[in-house]
């Protein structure tokens, strides 16, 4: 979570200056400070598709709400037109319920996801990490998901216990009926990697 080497901005960024710097990279704000979000190796999108296909036709199909991609920002902590935190999960879901009524799609979402994913790359940090997850969790988000690829491990945190993570690892069943109603998630098949050539 360094702080971006070729920014030297002592005030928060607008969500204009947020978008001109993402134009080039995945940056992130965290405590007012510009973060450049690790890049995903193939293994780590690999995992992120198995996840966005089990869960995506279910979304659909009982019109739940919205799963998205890790190009959408969230706006999750602002300062009248600065920004003090916005995040881009490697992948998201909002209920549709929860959905911001005046949202423009045309712009970042001005809010924080119901459900927040992290698929945990080579260059990050593990404390940083979870410093981040604190950060979701705070600001409203239900649960945040990181995903270890290396370690093969789900660890679950969730808002109404935010001292406590739920790891799963191997043939254990992650329970995502509290968003996606009678869906379990067998922590396996997450890691099963398509044959290459």
């Amino acid at each position: 979570m360094s702080a971006l080497p070729a920014i030297t901005h002592h005030h928060l960024l607008t969500e204009e200056e947020l978008v001109a710097l993402n134009a080039d990279q995945r940056v992130e704000i965290i405590d007012g400070k510009p973060v450049e979000k690790s890049n995903m190796g193939g293994i780590q999108n690999f995992v992120t598709q198995n996840l966005y296909e089990l869960l995506s036709p279910i979304v659909k199909k009982h019109k739940l709400g919205y799963l998205m991609l890790d190009s959408l920002i969230y706006l999750m902590n602002m300062q009248g037109k600065k920004i003090k935190g916005a995040h881009i999960p490697d992948l998201s879901f909002i209920r549709k319920a929860n959905l911001i009524k005046d949202w423009d799609i045309s712009q970042n979402y001005p809010g924080a996801p119901d459900l927040a994913i992290e698929v945990i790359s080579t260059g990050d940090k593990f404390n940083e990490v979870l410093y981040k997850v604190r950060r979701y969790l705070e600001r409203g988000t239900e649960e945040v998901w990181l995903i270890s690829p290396e370690l093969k491990l789900i660890y679950q945190h969730r808002h109404d216990h935010m001292a406590l993570a739920r790891i799963y690892q191997n043939d254990d069943r992650l329970d995502a009926s509290a968003f996606f109603p009678g869906v379990e998630i067998v922590v396996a098949e997450l890691f099963v990697l398509p044959e290459l050539g």
